[in-house]
């Protein structure tokens, strides 16, 4: 059943729970409170009756685009769903039965709704490339039907509240998991771009439902996909949907990578782009080049670290290797503006969509850590007078406090309501890296703070763990091993 909310006032005070003045088009509150009035105009609400016959108001408005109006009707549960409660431990759960194909199709039309941001020139990237291809098969594989169901599920269930569809989206995910060890026996077939989409899918859901202490499935699969990469080559991803899956999988390899201070094998040069970036998807490609070798820098210089001889001759290398790929990574940045519109303005902002902010926070927060690190490495040792001074003018604490400030606005801008839980999902690697380089006592703390929270509202539960133990009091420790 489909009703409209009876409040009559903006979404942003009711999302906060406050009184609205209710001018328009946009009311005095907001303004006075330094917000963005989301405004007046109504979407559709869910009242479902759940499995225990409790009629009970279910929200998605939020995260309805403009325009866009699940239909009146649409039924989501399956008649012949079975739900069985958890046991007295509430960690055994038995779903049995399956949405039929009209509730499939209903329930993968609400996740891209939630998912996807709400202007059309944010719906853009190697990650909603292959996802909205992925999504959009009428007649997929069986585990890449289960995989994307298992994600649906779990997220509408997440925004709506609803139990018996987190119930269905558990069943999924298990499914899945065991279609994907039935998948991985039959060698020949792991070439499909299918297989590729559905470990991806799970690794979406595992990144939401993952909690701080524990990101090992999602980890698992990551190092699944880049054996896959790895047997498949590169020469075998042809077309623009291929090439997209591509770069998200080495994408996502940046993040373990990086975090850990580890070397990659999809680091090598026939994984490389090779040539100046001739599209935003190719940046993202060239980021990752960038990325992996310098986590390859970053093991290096652990390794010498944790060595209890000091050697000036590989500190020196190492500074003139990091500084390279900084200066290659200004020029990536450089590069990104070929590709903005002419209807576009310049501004100091550096990105006009949410493609091109995420782009910027990335590439941004590696020439912050890679400061870091130099000045880390310039500090344990007595390199040349040379090296210190090719150094110092650059990486300064004065210009890590600029670069900070301008990942936090980019961020800012990708965690928006209006990005959907993409862009949430998107932000989480610069969010995790700028948790390993910023104090508690720093001034741009309490920004950053509010991105966290933006992310923990968004059903990140990783992000709402880090939320809870470092909204407090205290200091972030730099700790690259950090999961």
């Amino acid at each position: 059943m489909v009703g409209v909310a009876r409040s009559g006032g903006c979404h942003t005070c009711r999302r906060r729970r406050v009184g609205c003045d209710q001018r328009r088009p946009t009311c005095q509150r907001c303004e006075a409170d330094g917000r963005v009035c989301e405004g007046y105009q109504r979407y559709a609400v869910f009242v479902n009756r759940t499995p225990e016959g409790l009629q009970r108001r279910q929200r998605l408005e939020e995260a309805i685009l403009p325009g866009h109006v699940i239909p009146a009707g649409r039924q989501t549960h399956p008649a012949n769903v079975i739900l069985a409660d958890s046991n007295a431990s509430g960690t055994a759960v038995t779903v049995a039965g399956d949405l039929d194909n009209a509730a499939a199709r209903s329930l993968l039309d609400d996740f891209m709704i939630i998912y996807l941001p709400t202007a059309p020139g944010n719906r853009t990237g190697a990650t909603l490339t292959w996802l909205k291809e992925a999504y959009g098969y009428s007649q997929p594989s069986l585990l890449l039907e289960v995989a994307r169901n298992a994600l649906a599920a779990n997220r509408v269930a997440a925004v709506s509240g609803d139990s018996s569809m987190q119930r269905i989206g558990h069943m999924y995910y298990g499914r899945a998991l065991q279609a994907l060890t039935e998948q991985l026996n039959q060698q020949s077939e792991n070439r499909d771009d299918q297989v590729l989409e559905a470990v991806r899918c799970l690794m979406i859901y595992e990144l939401f439902e993952s909690t701080a202490a524990s990101v090992s499935a999602w980890a698992s699969h990551q190092r699944g996909l880049v054996e896959l990469l790895m047997k498949r080559g590169p020469a075998n991803f042809e077309g623009d949907t291929s090439k997209a899956l591509l770069i998200d999988i080495r994408a996502a390899n940046v993040i373990t990578s990086v975090q850990y201070s580890k070397s990659s094998p999809l680091a090598s040069r026939e994984w490389q782009l090779g040539a100046p970036p001739t599209s935003l998807l190719e940046v993202e490609h060239r980021f990752c080049d960038l990325g992996l070798e310098l986590s390859a820098l970053s093991e290096q210089n652990d390794t010498i670290t944790s060595s209890s001889e000091s050697n000036l001759e590989k500190d020196e290398k190492l500074v003139a290797e990091i500084d390279q790929r900084s200066l290659d990574l200004v020029i990536l940045l450089q590069q990104i503006e070929q590709f903005r519109p002419s209807t576009v303005s310049h501004d100091d902002l550096g990105f006009w969509n949410l493609e091109t902010a995420l782009h910027a926070a990335n590439i941004k927060v590696m020439m912050l850590d890679a400061s870091i690190t130099t000045r880390e490495i310039v500090g344990r040792s007595q390199p040349s007078a040379s090296t210190v001074t090719a150094v110092t003018d650059k990486f300064t604490t004065e210009a890590e406090g600029v670069l900070a400030s301008q990942i936090l606005s980019a961020l800012e801008y990708t965690t928006g309501n209006n990005m959907g839980l993409y862009g949430a999902q998107k932000s989480l690697f610069a969010v995790r890296m700028m948790l390993c380089n910023l104090s508690r006592q720093d001034p741009l703390f309490d920004r950053f703070l509010k991105i966290l929270n933006r992310l923990a509202q968004r059903g990140l539960r990783h992000v709402q763990d880090l939320n809870n133990e470092w909204g407090q009091p205290g200091t972030l420790d730099r700790n690259r091993n950090a999961p």
